[in-house]
């Protein structure tokens, strides 16, 4: 994975990181901030060749899969390709079991690049009934230390974390009576609460008029004798911009 880079400017952006053990090597993971551009263009080749394997996921056997995920966590300069790893859960059902073990570090399920993905994950996985009781159990106990461990805070409270992954997983899912009963009044209260992206990119595009040219060029519009030149030439622009792609007749 190609390091993204972090102003020198800005140390509030300075990547923290933690060390965690997955499939018996001990992975780093660096938040680096890549959820301001996940859901965006994927302009790295070694992204894109990763979403090319995932995208083949359902057809490779569990030890494939396996193993793809192990060269992941031992050779990712940027374990928040960790995201990637979770994303191979939504691919395919039976690439549940070697990414399972991410789901249950609490820092892991806090982390602001994984936070959305790991509910997405969780409910994906419950609805297919894919983690089994003793699987569960240990995921809501990841779930309940969040607020104890050392996770990274960018976003949201730890309290609003847990609200986020239990109401994905859903009250009917949840063993434990606190964990369920919290969910059943948090989707009381708050229906509307969506497992959103902390981060959108929106675009969008506006004209730029002659008026505006001359009033950036440092020209008061007002001023009569310009605004009457403006008006005179409304007949000019309005002709122009008909036919600004094709040819008048």
């Amino acid at each position: 994975m190609s390091r993204r880079e972090i102003s020198e400017n800005e140390p509030s952006k300075v990547p923290k990181h933690f060390t965690f053990r997955f499939l018996n090597v001990s992975s780093t993971y660096v938040s680096d901030f890549s959820e301001i551009w996940d859901h965006g263009a994927r302009e790295h080749l070694s992204l894109q060749l990763l979403n090319a394997v995932l995208q083949q996921a359902g057809e490779m056997t569990p030890s494939a899969l396996r193993e793809i995920v192990k060269v992941i966590a031992q050779h990712a300069a940027l374990l928040s390709a960790g995201s990637d790893c979770l994303r191979l859960l939504l691919a395919a059902s039976k690439a549940f079991s070697p990414c399972k073990p991410l789901l249950t570090i609490p820092r892991f399920l806090a982390a602001p690049e994984i936070a959305v993905v790991a509910g997405n994950v969780l409910k994906a996985a419950y609805a297919e009934s894919l983690p089994d009781k003793g699987q569960k159990e240990k995921i809501e106990d990841a779930i309940e230390r969040i607020p104890r461990s050392r996770y990274i805070k960018r976003y949201e409270k730890p309290e609003s974390i847990q609200n986020r992954l239990l109401l994905c997983i859903g009250p009917n899912q949840l063993l434990s009576s606190a964990l369920r009963d919290r969910a059943e009044q948090l989707s009381t209260e708050k229906p509307q609460f969506a497992n959103e992206p902390y981060v959108r990119m929106q675009g969008g595009a506006m004209s730029y008029s002659t008026e505006d040219w001359l009033r950036d060029e440092g020209a008061d519009t007002k001023k009569r004798e310009n605004a009457e030149i403006l008006e005179a030439i409304k007949p000019l622009t309005e002709f122009e911009h008909k036919f600004l792609n094709g040819v008048p007749f």
